[in-house]
């Protein structure tokens, strides 16, 4: 890492310039760019991360900018009594995909997902206008996103908190349980009869 940036400071006094310019797959090995990626894969949180910053290359001075601004307003937070409210979420991609397939049932768990990750984007479009002169470049990262206040509203009348299906999701499923309940009630009821009999015997 130190090589790739001692590189760009004496050879290139344009940064903007050489970022802009492109690089060869050997050119990034003698800058030990690969190394640099290898170091920081690992503490992706999904595997489809650590794929994403091993396959990242220099782009120009104006995206470098940008990227660096929103690290410096994330770890601001840290630093102060404004803490971003984000929590770790998991990739959906694969159960979007799902969703088009027709008559595709999900998981229970990807329902928890969906509106995990739809909680997330009301938060932190909650969280940021008050703050915007703060987390300027997060803020336009969130503020247009369309966050639909139904899905967890449709999901919390199907699943409780831990991803089970409600009794009341359904009236079907409703007196389906309420017989299911009855039917082990006087099942155990005979089994101690049963039980019962033999032990006076």
């Amino acid at each position: 890492m130190k090589l790739f940036f001692k590189y760009l400071k004496l050879s290139n006094p344009n940064f903007s310039l050489f970022l802009r310019v492109q690089i060869t797959d050997d050119q990034l090995e003698e800058l030990e760019f690969p190394d640099l990626l290898a170091e920081i894969s690992p503490f992706a949180f999904s595997h489809k991360t650590a794929t994403k910053i091993s396959e990242l290359r220099p782009f120009s001075i104006d995206e470098a900018k940008i990227s660096l601004k929103k690290v410096s307003e994330f770890l601001s937070s840290f630093e102060s009594d404004n803490a971003i409210p984000f929590n770790e979420y998991e990739d959906i991609e694969e159960e979007l995909k799902l969703m088009l397939i027709e008559n595709f049932r999900l998981e229970n768990s990807a329902f928890i997902k969906i509106k995990s990750l739809t909680e997330q984007i009301g938060k932190l479009q909650k969280f940021y206008p008050p703050y915007e002169e703060v987390f300027t470049t997060l803020n336009n990262d969130v503020k247009d996103l369309d966050f639909r206040k139904e899905i967890i509203e449709k999901i919390d009348k199907v699943f409780n908190r831990f991803g089970e299906v409600k009794s009341e999701a359904s009236p079907i499923l409703t007196s389906l349980r309420t017989e299911i309940s009855h039917a082990r009630k006087a099942i155990q009821e005979n089994f101690n009869k049963v039980l019962s009999a033999l032990s006076s015997t």
